[in-house]
């Protein structure tokens, strides 16, 4: 399956696509969990009250393996 993410790089504000509901989770590179959310089909996080720098976006769907993709924060 596939996760649409844009922009990124962005300033932690995002457009989240998902072709099925999921579990998003924002990690740090630590590995540990920043942020959460629900996502039905299109979310819009507002993750700008962290700090600049790499994370990792995880996906979550029953009965699908989950999806990482890598986010980047600090874009103007």
């Amino acid at each position: 399956w596939r996760l649409g993410v844009a922009p990124n790089p962005s300033n932690g504000r995002f457009r989240i696509r998902t072709p099925w509901p999921c579990r998003l989770t924002a990690c740090n590179s630590l590995g540990q969990s920043v942020a959460a959310m629900d996502c039905f089909d299109e979310a819009y996080p507002d993750w700008s009250h962290l700090p600049a720098g790499v994370y990792l976006l995880r996906a979550e769907a029953p009965g699908h393996p989950p999806l990482t993709k890598r986010l980047i924060f600090g874009a103007p």
